[in-house]
């Protein structure tokens, strides 16, 4: 066996190294574990083919195997060997399930025996047990789970729960959920969630009611993440610690709310949004789509991931209307079912979309409409400081909802939002009453605003 010279591979290091092994002289890269790591693993060293005899490609092949070690090394340097983690897993490697202290302590003395007997004929097999194996096959220990883990298996156990999301979206999701695990740990500490008692999930509950007093943190954000961390230590406790309590079933905080959170539009703001949007240096979809999100009461992100099937404009076509569902561009709605909606285009709304009759690809992508919101709102807060495009979607639910011609149904259906009992039934509002309802809504904010300038 030959091998690289270090000198020429600055790669290597004391524990790796690429040697040539076998007839055809195919390299090898080697790691040799030290001392220190060698109760992570169950052998002394790790070989693996790089399947070519030019040195130059072994090099490159083994680079990011080393760098990964290296990696895992730093990691594992500031890991206890013996943490409960490992001795399962070095249980499992000698096929024994490993139980807890607190299983054997319930066991009778003939359970017991029954349990640890594999546990003493696989220490017969190992002639010199490193920390983990003396630990896993010799003793019971308390299991723990930190806030870390934690959320790490509620990942494992959630990996389908947006499976239809790509990548970027399902990393969002879940960083909802991550936050409320990363200001628990920061406000009461890394503690062991097994140890939680009820009575430091209330006291975690009080906390965040005193940040709510101090309007330091609103009460919807305090109260979803009490509700994301039950969600997350109920899933994982079910999954594998059946016999524990959730600590956070009950904790909740005691508050009305903090008042409406998205405003509406006034009509001198809508107005003065719309002067600001046109005398802005923003692109024109932006302000094309800022138009759409008035007249539609769309979300931001509705818009920008249309399709050119979604759109429907031609001149074969009755009435010109876009449709909210599953396309291309997105494998789902927030809350499905009344969100898949058609909705119809009054004139100014159509012109739009006979400019863009395939969307808005600026926009159309994971993440545009993130970035189209935000710099929306940077516009619309130099005219209305507290407003943002949330508040086109609210001003035009109070547009319908104030027209006593507007059935409160079909407002719904414009919206999507649920209808009740009946909204699955028959195959609901017509485009014809939903564009009556929205054209007649929309003259009669005109015309208000037109009164109220002749007033003034």
């Amino acid at each position: 066996m030959r091998a690289i010279n270090t000198a020429e591979n600055k790669t290597m290091s004391n524990e790796c190294s690429i040697t040539r092994r076998g007839k055809k002289g195919i390299f090898h890269l080697r790691i040799v574990y030290p001392t220190r790591l060698l109760p992570f693993f169950n052998k002394t060293q790790y070989w693996k083919s790089l399947k070519t005899d030019d040195p130059g490609i072994a090099i490159m092949r083994a680079s990011p195997k080393i760098e990964e070690y290296h990696r895992l090394a730093r990691s594992l340097a500031t890991t206890d060997p013996t943490d409960f983690g490992h001795i399962k897993n070095a249980c499992a490697a000698h096929g024994i399930d490993y139980e807890t202290d607190t299983k054997i302590a319930a066991m009778s003395v003939m359970d017991t025996i029954g349990a640890l007997s594999p546990h003493l004929n696989a220490w017969v097999m190992l002639a010199k047990p490193n920390d983990v194996q003396k630990v896993a096959l010799a003793g019971a220990m308390k299991p723990k789970l930190t806030l870390e883990e934690l959320f790490t298996r509620y990942q494992d156990l959630s990996s389908g729960k947006w499976a239809d999301l790509d990548r970027d979206a399902k990393r969002k999701k879940f960083n909802r959920y991550a936050e409320p695990v990363a200001h628990f740990k920061a406000t009461m500490g890394d503690l062991d969630v097994l140890d939680i008692k009820p009575s430091v999930a209330f006291e975690y509950a009080a906390k965040l009611g005193k940040l709510i007093d101090a309007k330091t943190m609103k009460s919807e954000t305090a109260k979803k993440k009490l509700l994301f961390l039950n969600a997350i230590v109920r899933k994982v406790f079910q999954a594998d610690y059946p016999d524990n309590r959730n600590p956070f079933e009950n904790a909740v905080i005691e508050h009305q709310g903090d008042g409406e959170t998205r405003k509406p539009f006034s009509e001198d703001e809508i107005m003065a949004v719309r002067k600001a949007m046109a005398a802005s240096n923003a692109n024109d979809e932006l302000k094309a789509i800022s138009i759409v999100l008035e007249l539609t009461g769309c979300h931001a992100k509705e818009i920008a991931l249309l399709a050119p099937s979604d759109i429907h404009v031609g001149p074969d076509v009755e009435i010109p209307y876009i449709k909210i569902g599953v396309n291309e561009n997105r494998r789902r709605l927030k809350t499905g079912g009344a969100r898949h909606r058609a909705i119809p285009l009054v004139p100014e709304a159509l012109e739009i979309f006979k400019q863009y009759p395939n969307g808005f690809p600026r926009y159309c992508y994971s993440g545009g409409a993130e970035n189209l919101t935000q710099s929306m709102n940077k516009i619309i807060q130099t005219v209305a400081p507290d407003r943002t495009t949330y508040s086109f979607r609210h001003r035009l639910v109070d547009l319908l909802r104030n027209h006593k011609g507007v059935k409160d149904d079909c407002l719904k259906a414009i919206i999507g939002h649920n209808a009740g009992q009946t909204g699955d039934y028959g195959l609901g509002f017509d485009l014809e009453s939903k564009l009556d309802g929205l054209s007649k809504s929309l003259e009669q904010a005109e015309y208000l605003r037109s009164k109220s300038k002749k007033t003034n």
